[in-house]
């Protein structure tokens, strides 16, 4: 419900947005092109004051304040982002609503440098070793080897893994050669698994050590780390495993397929490490930043 009510919050924001402005402090400006929603093609300008941590939206006071190369915009008393401007890419996002507008920024302040680990980066070779799909159809079990033209046993695949110090989270499940951590493209046939997400809207959660790292967005993704065990969801559409043994990993990724006929996919893959491959060091990376 909670949920449902933001939702409803961000699209009334969306729908009734137009030029509004702040009184006093350093400003910055920003101008949006609206990409999505009721708004779509009309140009908005928005006055972010950082100095009192404020922006007017048609009468109501938003929280703003900077984080890295995000400003992140809350309703007072709510922790979790209503909406956030990226300066780096120019997007203006709702969380639940992704882009809607494209913005030029005038008065740009000193970007907020967090104290952050350095980056940490890499990448596994990986081969797939098992496939099932299950479905129901009509009270019957419906089972089959995998998808036409879709994933195959022995197919490869790579994990590509990054924590920068300023940036996107980035777990990525791929046909090699990919960049999938430069920005955000899904195709399942593709990249079955892939989380892109700014690291400021990741929110900690208990319990928390450098050995265990709880972290999750709005509910919709979330992600477990042990020097040992990775687990990351998006819930109730596509999850990922992986357990070391030595010096390799054993994989688990399920998918839920949704239209006329049900199903789950289920594969399991290997992963071997390669050269520069620094996944030791995720979680502790982890820890430091968002401890």
């Amino acid at each position: 419900m909670k949920k449902l009510i933001k939702y409803a919050m961000s699209f009334s924001l969306v729908f009734f947005l137009f030029p509004v402005s702040v009184i006093a402090g350093e400003l910055i400006e920003a101008k949006c092109t609206m990409v999505a929603g009721p708004s779509k093609g009309t140009i908005q300008q928005f006055d972010i004051d950082l100095t009192s941590g404020k922006m007017n939206l048609n009468g109501i006071s938003l929280n703003a304040r900077s984080l890295n190369h995000l400003i992140l915009l809350t309703v007072p008393g709510e922790s979790e982002s209503l909406m956030f401007f990226d300066r780096n890419s120019g997007e203006l996002n709702g969380d639940y609503l992704g882009k809607i507008g494209d913005c030029e920024f005038k008065n740009i302040l000193p970007l907020n440098t967090q104290s952050a680990p350095s980056s940490v980066s890499g990448k596994m070779q990986c081969t797939i070793t098992g496939q099932k799909v299950l479905g129901s159809m009509l009270g019957e079990t419906q089972e089959h080897i995998g998808f036409q033209g879709g994933w195959d046993v022995n197919d490869s695949l790579e994990l590509t893994y990054s924590v920068p110090s300023n940036g996107d989270f980035c777990l990525s499940l791929h046909i090699p050669d990919r960049q999938p951590c430069t920005n955000y493209y899904y195709d399942p046939d593709v990249n079955p698994f892939t989380a892109l997400i700014p690291s400021a809207l990741l929110k900690s959660r208990t319990p928390f050590s450098e050995n265990l790292v709880l972290l999750d967005w709005n509910h919709v993704f979330s992600i477990h780390l042990t020097p040992d065990d990775i687990r990351s969801s998006f819930p109730g559409e596509s999850h990922i495993r992986l357990t070391q043994y030595g010096d390799s990993w054993d994989g688990v990724f399920t998918r839920f397929v949704y239209g006329s006929e049900k199903f789950v996919q289920v594969f399991t893959f290997d992963c071997r490490r390669g050269s520069g491959d620094n996944i030791q060091k995720l979680t502790k990376s982890m820890y430091t930043k968002f401890k």
